[in-house]
């Protein structure tokens, strides 16, 4: 299964935050949305999971535009993790992972057998099988955010978009989340503010400056030293260690002024 966009468009009052951006449609691959705070990642994730209603354009599952389709079947396609996600309700932590698995059930029915057993299995996916039974507000920002990661794998969507899914999680637990999602071979779309994770796990990556589009394809291909100098705002040397293929970004210093 696909998504795909065309034209999407979002202001807050006279502020354009996202201007005619398309997202291309990479079924089975993983799609970066980059650039720095503010560039429009979180809206254009946004706009495609339904959370934010577009001023211009269409999102499109599999050619077919979401209005032609029915909110619950969407729900059981397309997993979303937000960047911020909380409760103030006393629940533990399978309970958040079994919200992902309410499209799959009759309504107002309890979880069953099956329920039960992709719950933990998704749990395992994520490392956190052994809090299952924790109060959710007892855990770390870092335990929460694998426990989202957790409840969109128990979705079994075949569509992911993922807003800064790294966010408080240790190195080890970063490159175990993005090496899953690559392993799910679903398509993904995923917000990153790490270049050198993002140059590692995705196929091909999107740049945002300002709302606007600025460039996209393969990572080693667009990601230069100017492009970097022009949206980060900061001198880069990019390193091929051991004849990678893969870039390393060394980031130096701030772009001076003048």
């Amino acid at each position: 299964m696909k998504i795909e966009a065309e034209n999407l468009s979002w202001a807050a009052g006279p502020a354009i935050i996202v201007d005619g951006i398309d997202v291309p449609a990479m079924p089975g691959r993983i799609l970066g949305l980059l650039g720095p705070n503010g560039s429009g990642k979180s809206t254009l994730l946004g706009m495609l999971a339904r959370t934010i209603q577009p001023r211009t354009g269409v999102v499109k599952l599999d050619d077919r535009p979401y209005s032609d389709w029915a909110p619950r079947d969407i729900a059981r396609v397309l997993s979303v993790v937000q960047q911020k996600a909380t409760t103030d309700q006393d629940v533990t932590v399978r309970d958040v992972i079994d919200l992902g698995r309410i499209p799959h059930r009759r309504r107002w029915a309890g979880p069953s057998p099956r329920d039960r057993e992709v719950v933990e299995a998704a749990a395992r996916r994520t490392g956190i099988e052994h809090l299952l039974n924790r109060d959710w507000h007892t855990l770390s920002g870092g335990e929460q955010q694998r426990a989202h990661l957790a409840r969109a794998f128990a979705q079994e969507g075949q569509v992911m978009l993922l807003d800064e899914p790294t966010n408080h999680l240790d190195i080890s637990h970063q490159l175990d989340i993005l090496k899953t999602l690559r392993e799910t071979g679903l398509g993904v779309v995923v917000a990153l503010h790490d270049l050198n994770l993002a140059t590692t796990f995705c196929d091909e990556v999107l740049v945002l400056h300002k709302g606007r589009a600025v460039c996209l394809g393969r990572p080693a291909d667009v990601l230069t030293e100017d492009l970097i100098r022009e949206v980060y705002g900061v001198e880069v040397r990019i390193l091929h260690p051991d004849g990678d293929e893969a870039p390393l970004f060394q980031f130096l210093r701030p772009v001076t002024q003048t």
